[in-house]
């Protein structure tokens, strides 16, 4: 299949979503050929099903120019909470997939010296650890000469409400090895 034909599935593949999903159909023809345009219709396609399956609430843009001013102390120990559950969580994990890697090699190499030829795959996902971002997130609070801070609602998400774009991510792995992370963002292994 050369480059046009992928490009003409790929196309039709969007006009069968926007046929199916009831959104406009945004057409473009170039040299005698009807493109359907991509980006808008990623955006409608993502605004009418993906974004409202992930928004809990108000949509963040609807919250766009409702900034808030908090006391810097307050961010600060809040900040500083978040990232000791987070040390508390990645400590935990690391343990917990360390007593997993161990036990994994055991029995495969078990196997091995029983003579079975059987292949090395573990499966196992490293930890995940971003406290990094604490650490720089409390320092630039604590160089900062104001007493108060304005933030957005994007940050309140991260700084106050401890989510951010890698917390999905954290949680699904580290739950894995750890019963706080599996306590804490409702995830077991049941």
């Amino acid at each position: 299949m050369n480059l046009d034909e992928k490009a003409r599935d790929m196309h039709e593949a969007a006009a069968k979503i926007i046929d199916f999903t009831g959104l406009r159909r945004e057409v473009r023809r170039q040299n005698g050929h009807e493109r359907v345009l991509l980006g808008p219709v990623r955006n409608r396609l993502f605004e009418r099903f993906i974004d409202p399956l992930k928004e809990r609430g108000t949509p963040m843009h609807e919250l766009s120019g409702m900034n808030v001013t908090v006391k810097k102390e307050t961010l600060l120990a809040t900040l500083q909470e978040n990232r000791e559950r987070h040390k508390k969580i990645v400590a935990e994990a690391r343990e917990g997939y360390l007593k997993k890697a161990e036990a994994a090699l055991r029995s495969r190499l078990d196997v091995i010296r029983s003579g079975k030829m059987d292949g090395l795959i573990f499966g196992l996902s490293l930890p995940v650890d971003q406290t990094k971002v604490y650490d720089t997130a409390i320092r630039l609070l604590e160089v900062d000469i104001n007493d108060e801070m304005e933030l957005t609602p994007s940050q309140v998400r991260n700084l106050v409400m401890d989510e951010w774009d890698w917390t999905e991510h954290f949680a699904m792995t580290n739950s894995a090895y750890s019963d706080t992370a599996a306590a804490h963002y409702g995830r077991s292994d049941d």
